[in-house]
């Protein structure tokens, strides 16, 4: 009984020796794109793409590729399989993993992490550099992301004189604006304005300075297959503003809102050009107004319609 006990023990040491001199596992597995793959690319807003397939390998446990993960807050979207013809309906993928294909649905830089952990608790990982831009993004900034300056050309329609935070919509009443060939000047200054492309809608842009007054504002959309311009919807695209009274913008007697209406509505792909047509409406508050905001309720008191073009400076 003795002698097994010795010999147990010396069994135990020599394993316990064997095992002990075997080097630590402290290799992080490696991740792998097809040489095809390039780790920053330029993809276009709303458009259909495949997350490139990753695998993995470690040098303990193998092939890791079922263990790899992703990081990231982009978004895609998919189609419903009973989605309809011309009224496509797309349901959010929450979670984006190795393959995932869809429609990008976010402008923006993303960094897309491919993680994967091994056994031995060590990390490998690999970025994809993905930049999703609106495809009139370099209508907005230059080469060297430079916002670019648009000039304001304005020619009055028809309607009421409206006087915004100081500045009369109609061309004909002095205001600080002088209109030289249609163009507008301050002080013998040409005034310019930049617009900013939409972050979810492809070919949609916001034009934040209407009629040359900060604060009104318009979401219009190019149409890609024509020279058309169109406002993103009449009830809900157009963005209602109150006055700006010593710097912050407060309740008052009016709101006001901006609505397209027939005219020249076009863009020129050429020279980056686009003209809207376009009416500013006031609203007065009225306990019998047929609109309701911010819980008052308003009626229609006055517009003012005209048409401007924005030319790159």
């Amino acid at each position: 009984m003795k002698k097994i006990s010795i010999l147990s023990i010396l069994v135990l040491v020599v394993f316990g020796s064997f095992f002990s001199c075997q080097p630590k596992d402290n290799k992080a597995p490696n991740i792998y794109f097809s040489s095809e793959v390039e780790t920053s690319q330029d993809w276009v807003l709303q458009e259909y793409y495949e997350l490139p397939s990753a695998t993995a390998s470690d040098n303990v446990d193998g092939d890791v590729t079922d263990k790899i993960t992703l990081s990231n807050d982009l978004i895609f979207y998919e189609l419903r399989s009973d989605s309809i013809p011309g009224q496509t309906v797309y349901k959010c993928e929450n979670k984006i993993k190795n393959g995932t294909k869809g429609f990008v649905g976010k402008a923006g830089k993303y960094a897309i992490v491919y993680s994967v952990t091994d056994k031995a608790s060590n990390k490998g990982s690999k970025t994809l550099n993905v930049n999703v831009l609106n495809s009139l993004n370099n209508w907005s900034v230059n080469s060297s992301g430079v916002k670019i300056n648009y000039l304001v050309k304005r020619k009055y329609i028809n309607g009421d004189q409206l006087r915004i935070g100081g500045v009369y919509t109609d061309t004909n009443q002095e205001d600080e604006y002088t209109w030289e060939d249609g163009y507008a000047n301050v002080n013998g200054k040409p005034v310019t304005t930049t617009f900013a492309p939409d972050k979810a809608i492809n070919y949609r842009i916001k034009i934040s300075k209407i009629a040359n007054i900060g604060g009104l504002a318009m979401y219009v959309d190019f149409n890609r297959y024509s020279r058309a311009i169109n406002f993103a919807d009449y009830e809900t695209g157009v963005i209602q503003e109150m006055s700006k009274i010593g710097g912050v913008y407060v309740k008052t007697d009016f709101v006001y809102y901006v609505a397209q209406v027939s005219g020249i509505n076009e863009y020129n792909p050429e020279i980056k050009s686009f003209t809207v047509t376009y009416q500013i409406e006031r609203w007065k508050e009225d306990d019998n107004g047929s609109k309701i905001v911010d819980g008052r309720t308003w009626s229609l008191d006055r517009t003012c319609t005209y048409q401007e073009s924005f030319i790159p400076e």
